[in-house]
This record gives C-alpha cells, sequence and structure tokens, in this order.
C-alpha cells in the first residue's frame, strides 16, 4: 500500500507520493491528477490539502476513512514525477557524511558509519 497527499494547485487538486532515490541525494515526489471523488457519507473527511490516503491495490483510486465512512478519489493513471535535491542535515565541523543507500550518514569513530 501507497501513501499519499493531497496538495491543491490552483483549481487542480493532486495526490502526491514521495519516496528517497538509493542512488543520489533526492527526493522523488510523483503526482496524479484527481480527475473525480466521492464520498459514502457525512462522515466521510472533508477533501483538503494535506490530507493523508491510502492507496486502492491495483487501481487508481485513493481513499481516506473516518469513522465508517470513505473518501474515494480517482486520480489519472499516469503521474508525473519531479525531483527534489535532499541536503545533507548539519553536522559538526570535521565530520564525514556520505549519501548511501536513500539515506545521510555521518562517521563517527567510536560506531562507524551512523545515520545522520
Amino acid at each position: 500500500m501507497i501513501v499519499g497527499t493531497v496538495r491543491q494547485r490552483g483549481a487542480d487538486w493532486f495526490v502526491e507520493h514521495s519516496y528517497s532515490l538509493h542512488s543520489e541525494p533526492a527526493l522523488a515526489i510523483v503526482s496524479w491528477k484527481v480527475i473525480g471523488s466521492r464520498r459514502t457519507g457525512g462522515l466521510a473527511p472533508d477533501l483538503v490539502d494535506g490530507l493523508r490516503l491510502d492507496s486502492v491495490s491495483d487501481q487508481d483510486r485513493w481513499q481516506a476513512y473516518r469513522q465508517g465512512e470513505y473518501l474515494t478519489l480517482f486520480t489519472e493513471h499516469q503521474g508525473t514525477i519531479r525531483k527534489e535535491p535532499l541536503p545533507c542535515p548539519k553536522v559538526r565541523r570535521g565530520i564525514e557524511t556520505r549519501y548511501r543507500d536513500g539515506q545521510w550518514e555521518r562517521y563517527l569513530k567510536m560506531e562507524g558509519w551512523v545515520r545522520a
């Protein structure tokens, strides 16, 4: 299951999912445009910017659940991907850092490479 976030850009709504790349210090953000929605009742969540959604397996649908009712969003099949750089976190002067397997690490003399 993929977790997405609702974003509004102008009059359009999008569902975004992000993940870090393993080969380079960047965040990949996939956006799908919302083409329809359905609520199962009055207690279903409202469509607001920042709402967290779960993907529906093998379909172009996303759902948010509250008190027994769903908000279902239907999206385009083809999403757009953009990359944003993941800057190195601040560490003390003289500490060696590297990007490896999707995360920043720093080198500590007593412990070796640890997550930064």
